[in-house]
């Protein structure tokens, strides 16, 4: 592992030259023409290695995947959606939604994405359909021998075309599929060229071949980010790399810290003599001086040593055995008819014993200690890669619903909207050259994502209506296309004079309120003119009175 993660750091050297530093040619050296470069290999397993196992990356794709894939496909003519056939949007739900998932694989790992069109495998079962599909057209053809025939021949002939017509599409369209290379089976180089040798020219050159400097002229290759002068690689994970092989190093080397800690290695040491302890035993080779008595002792030693470790293997066994009674409760294992079977109790800790040599001791070792700040050093790593994939950390640690402003949303909607950019262009152009029409356009249904909390402020508000507030909030809730469109369906089948059913009832309640205000203006005057009335019959009594 080590070394694959040294292969992913970038290289700085000198690239190959395609043309001669001396003679004729040394001027155009000199200006780049002709410059030969390879995109680095080893740094491509490498990037691949971090992108699958990275835990935060992963989960940073699945966030990326979920808003540019959730909505699907469409295909826009003129600017416009083309209604689609339910087969062809099943034929695109199963072929192109996988490509648009490896294009968008190759975007964040290589930064390229090479393309190459390929023969489509069958469908599932597709000898059984085809049976079943010659039944049928048997069966119809039956019927229609069987009962009159009301259409004309034109009409007839006008059928028979538009049967052949969709079945030459329905051929074409299964005959071709595109496929995005895996790294391990191409090489791509570029090479300089034009007026100055200002432009890139790059070519594939397939691995799996006789020859190994064939060019694949029919491979397309689509770039989101180009690599850099040396053949590193340049895309988001190339970003992140650095951050994510220092995660997967830190959790490497406290593993092999606990595997140190639980199994703990013994260590020994000569030990120390102490000649002034007089019930310290002589040593057998301090008393004699010969060769001979040297031999005979250290002839003794190792018998001293054989038989202490024989008498640890005698002791392994009858540990070893009392560890087969115990998980065994006893009950007799050897296969036997009419014997009962071992039992599944989980096996003890194997003893490990040992035998110290003569004259030694064991050792104090330093045990290794877990680092206090492992989690924050992770973390921080972990917001370094989101920073790099262009994703809030806040979105994956806490979810897509935490409590995420319009402003924090903001890095991930331009993240999307610049992936999609790229990937529009990889299946437009893959498209065409399959399906032909220079017109037609495949391209990813995407909307930004927004604070649903803030949408409903702005309904509220007034500053935006119901027809906008609608389909974005329920995005951002995580419903697909398809539920929203039948949502804002139902929402317009239930309005009366293109009112919808808040406006309707906004419209009462200030018919009502208008009602009520007239009444109480009705009444006011009623009151005005009964007052009138007194004041003047008053007058006249007191009229007649003094008369």
């Amino acid at each position: 592992m080590e070394g694959l993660l040294k292969a992913g750091k970038r290289q700085f050297g000198a690239s190959k030259g395609g043309l001669a530093a001396f003679g004729p040619a040394a001027q155009l050296a000199e200006m780049g023409m002709g410059k030969h470069v390879s995109v680095n290999a080893e740094q491509m397993s490498a990037l691949e290695h971090v992108y699958i196992t990275s835990p935060s990356i992963q989960a940073a794709r699945a966030i990326l995947l979920a808003q540019l894939l959730s909505s699907g496909l469409t295909v826009r003519r003129g600017g416009s959606d083309v209604k689609l056939t339910p087969e062809f949007a099943a034929h695109l739900d199963s072929v192109w939604i996988p490509f648009a998932r490896d294009v968008f694989d190759a975007y964040m790992v290589h930064g390229f994405a090479v393309v190459s069109l390929e023969e489509a495998d069958p469908e599932p079962f597709a000898h059984l359909q085809k049976k079943t599909k010659v039944k049928e057209e048997e069966g119809a053809a039956q019927d229609g021998e069987r009962g009159p025939s009301s259409s004309s021949p034109s009409e007839a002939a006008t059928k028979s075309s538009n049967k052949s017509k969709q079945s030459e599409q329905s051929e074409r369209r299964s005959s071709f599929a595109p496929v995005v290379c895996e790294s391990e089976t191409f090489k791509l180089n570029y090479r300089m060229g034009g007026r100055k040798a200002y432009k890139r020219h790059y070519f594939v050159t397939p691995l799996h071949t006789s020859s190994l400097d064939a060019v694949d002229d029919e491979a397309a290759v689509f770039f989101r980010m180009h690599p850099d002068g040396h053949g590193n690689v340049n895309s988001p994970c190339s970003v992140a790399y650095s951050d994510a092989s220092f995660v997967l190093r830190l959790q490497e080397l406290a593993l092999q810290a606990e595997q140190v800690r639980t199994r703990q290695n013994i260590v020994t040491q000569s030990a120390p003599g102490n000649k002034n302890d007089a019930n310290q035993p002589l040593d057998a080779s301090s008393l004699f001086f010969d060769s001979e008595s040297r031999a005979i002792a250290s002839a003794d030693e190792q018998e001293g040593s054989i038989s202490q470790a024989s008498m640890l293997a005698l002791m392994s066994k009858v540990a070893a055995e009392m560890n087969k009674f115990r998980t065994s409760n006893g009950e007799r294992t050897d296969g036997i008819a009419g014997t009962a079977g071992p039992s599944h109790a989980p096996p003890d800790v194997p003893p490990r014993l040992f035998t110290l040599p003569e004259k030694q001791c064991i050792a104090p070792v330093n045990m290794p200690e877990a680092r206090s700040d492992l989690e924050s050093l992770i973390r921080v790593a972990n917001d370094r890669i989101c920073a790099a994939l262009g994703v809030p950390a806040s979105i994956i640690f806490e979810g897509k619903f935490s409590s995420n402003s319009m402003s924090q949303l903001q890095l991930l909607n331009s993240t999307i909207s610049s992936i999609a950019i790229s990937i529009n262009t990889c299946l437009t152009q893959t498209y065409r050259a399959v399906y032909g029409g220079a017109t037609d356009d495949l391209v990813l249904v995407t909307s930004p994502l927004a604070s649903v909390s803030e949408v409903v402020e702005l309904f509220q508000a007034g500053i935006v209506d119901i027809d906008l507030a609608m389909p974005v909030a329920l995005h951002s809730l995580g419903v697909c296309s398809k539920e929203i469109r039948e949502a804002v369906e139902r929402n317009l089948s239930k309005r009366v004079d293109g009112k919808t059913v808040v406006e309707q009832k906004f419209d009462l309640e200030l018919k009502a309120a208008q009602k009520s205000i007239q009444q109480q203006d009705v009444s006011i005057a009623v009151s005005k003119a009964d007052l009138k009335e007194r004041k003047e019959g008053g007058g006249k009594e007191e009229s007649g009175k003094q008369k």
